[in-house]
């Protein structure tokens, strides 16, 4: 099974577009959205052809093939749900790796 993911797009339309040629170019069975999709956050500068609707736009092309994570944080654990299933729970020490 071949898998693409997407993450930090930021409201790109220039990196949907990249997304959508690599798709097209690579065929996966499923898409993973790590998120980070529409907002380019408080703290950064608007990114390459800002517009969150037409990344909208693009990814609603492929909503039948997009999987979506949940991330959780509990205690020093990270808990990861594709689609409300939890998938794995991993260790972590925040900042240190």
């Amino acid at each position: 099974m071949k898998f693409l993911v997407v993450s930090d797009i930021h409201g790109s339309y220039y990196y949907a577009k990249k997304f959508k040629e690599i798709y097209e170019k690579e065929n996966p069975d499923q898409i993973i959205i790590l998120g980070d999709l529409y907002y380019h956050g408080p703290r950064n500068s608007l990114t390459e052809e800002y517009s969150p609707m037409k990344v909208a736009g693009i990814l609603n092309d492929y909503k039948d093939k997009i999987e979506w994570i949940e991330i959780e944080e509990v205690g020093t654990k990270c808990i990861v749900r594709v689609n409300g299933f939890i998938v794995c729970k991993v260790l972590f020490m925040r900042g240190k790796f």
